[in-house]
């Protein structure tokens, strides 16, 4: 399957982003999705954006990340 983001860069809590899901398959239908994000640093504890459904996509606004590891997420 794949997973895109528009934008691939933008300001944290100004910009929404836009994440979508396509091309996924699973015997188990129907599928569903769940879109969360990993804070770089914080050992893999994720924040969910938006609960298990089967719409494939989901638009939200982003923290920034920490200074010291490039405000990634």
């Amino acid at each position: 399957g794949v997973f895109q983001v528009e934008p691939r860069i933008g300001m944290a809590f100004t910009d929404a982003f836009l994440m979508s899901c396509s091309q996924w398959e699973d015997d188990n239908l129907p599928l569903s999705y769940q879109f969360s994000y990993v804070m770089a640093g914080s050992g893999g504890r994720s924040t969910v954006l938006r609960s298990a459904s089967i719409v494939a996509y989901a638009s939200s606004l982003l923290p920034n990340g920490l200074k010291e590891l490039n405000y990634s997420l």
